[in-house]
C-alpha cells in the first residue's frame, strides 16, 4: 500500500480551511483572528509553492505560472502587517 502524505489525506479541509482564513484575512477587524489566520494562509500557500516547483512530473508552464502565488502571499502578509499594527476603529 502507498502511504498519503498528510496533505492528500486532507486536502478538502485544509483547502476549506485556507479559504476561510483567506477570508478572514480580508474581511475581519480583529487582530488576533487576521494574525492567526494570515500565518495559516501563509504557511499553506508557501508549502504549495514548494511542492509545485519541486515536484519534477509538473511541466515548466505550469511551474512558471505558479510563481502568481508569490504576489498572493505577498498580499496576505502585508494586509496581516497592516490590520495587527494599526490602530483602526
Amino acid at each position: 500500500m502507498k502511504k498519503t502524505s498528510f496533505q492528500e489525506q486532507y486536502a478538502l479541509p485544509i483547502t476549506i480551511l485556507n479559504l476561510l482564513c483567506m477570508a478572514t484575512v480580508y474581511i475581519s477587524m480583529n487582530k488576533i483572528l487576521v494574525g492567526i489566520c494570515g500565518i495559516i494562509v501563509t504557511f499553506v500557500l508557501s508549502a504549495s509553492f514548494i511542492k509545485i516547483i519541486k515536484n519534477k512530473s509538473v511541466d515548466n508552464k505550469t511551474k512558471t505560472s505558479s510563481y502568481i502565488i508569490l504576489v498572493v502571499i505577498a498580499s496576505i502578509i502585508a494586509v496581516t502587517i497592516l490590520k495587527t499594527t494599526t490602530n483602526f476603529q
